[in-house]
């Protein structure tokens, strides 16, 4: 499985997708891993992306999520400008 080969080898992960409860336990679970590999979980970055791009929601929106990711343990929030316009 992909998580565990990310729990074993890398640095952080680029999470696909929202702050929902999928999400987290796809996180508990790449944290149980983590442990499994003898690594620390909390020096394991994660960065959400949110996509601000025009039509993509609001900053109330944006807001929201920001606070999801955080809530799940995100270490880092990207906020994708590309197509904004």
């Amino acid at each position: 499985m992909m998580l565990r080969r990310r729990a074993r080898l890398a640095d952080g992960w680029f999470p696909q997708g929202k702050p929902d409860e999928q999400m987290q336990e796809k996180l508990e679970l790449l944290r149980s891993y983590i442990k499994e590999a003898g690594r620390d979980p909390a020096s394991f970055g994660i960065e959400a992306r949110i996509n601000g791009s025009s039509g993509a929601g609001n900053p109330d929106e944006w807001h929201r999520l920001t606070e999801g990711w955080r809530a799940l343990g995100a270490t880092h929030i990207t906020i994708s400008t590309m197509e904004w316009g």
